[in-house]
């Protein structure tokens, strides 16, 4: 009784977007933008596969209602503690054990670049990508064509190049942006299509009932 990590990642999704109604559809919106960034990026395959599984599941260590209403303002007033505890409830489920790093900086500031945990390493430029596409994802009003709000998210975001984001990924967003498909994909998209182009068969990694059984342990632990 087996099934993939993609199906899993799917189901976790839609259950975090159940709890967290604030959210709703948050992670898939930003699955999706954090992938076209980084391709803008030449990230590597490996390198995507991992950045939308962080960002599919990056808001996992917010459990309270105040944690999630300070999670859609733009300048959030203290991240850490839900994307430390989303790290930790992640590392230990094997799988999982890598894209914990990018979720534990994923509200890192580039300006404190030098001021990295040296239990975690460096911070990884998906960790800056995934922040960024996280803030252009709570900018979109939903009540209105997200076309139509494309050159005020972008004034916003260039105004935090250098301090908030990454100057590099800005940059790459800047390109992408001027692309409807960009902002109609975010819109539209499901996330198990967006996994098949994600995650190639390569990289695909069957689960068995015990995995299944160690990531249900992981998660009723905390």
């Amino acid at each position: 009784m087996n099934t993939t990590l993609k199906s899993l990642i799917t189901s976790f999704t839609k259950s975090i977007d159940l709890y967290n109604y604030l959210l709703k559809n948050h992670h898939r919106r930003t699955a999706i933008a954090s992938y076209t960034i980084g391709r803008a990026m030449n990230l590597s395959e490996q390198e995507l596969s991992d950045l939308v599984m962080a960002a599919a599941l990056h808001d996992v260590g917010a459990l309270t209602v105040s944690e999630r209403d300070d999670l859609v303002r733009m300048d959030v007033e203290n991240p850490f503690p839900h994307a430390r505890l989303g790290c930790y409830i992640l590392e230990s489920f094997e799988p999982f054990q890598k894209i914990s790093r990018i979720i534990f900086y994923h509200h890192w500031p580039f300006d404190k670049d030098n001021n990295w945990n040296p239990e975690k390493g460096k911070v990884p430029m998906a960790s800056y990508i995934l922040h960024l596409a996280d803030r252009i994802e709570i900018l979109i009003n939903h009540d209105h064509h997200i076309l139509t709000q494309r050159d005020e998210i972008k004034s916003i975001i260039n105004s935090y190049s250098g301090t908030l984001f990454h100057p590099a990924v800005v940059d790459a967003f800047n390109q992408i942006s001027e692309l409807d498909v960009f902002w109609l994909d975010i819109e539209n998209m499901s996330m198990s299509v967006l996994l098949e182009q994600a995650i190639s068969e390569n990289l695909a990694i069957e689960l068995s009932l015990e995995m299944l059984e160690q990531f249900a342990y992981t998660i009723s632990n905390h």
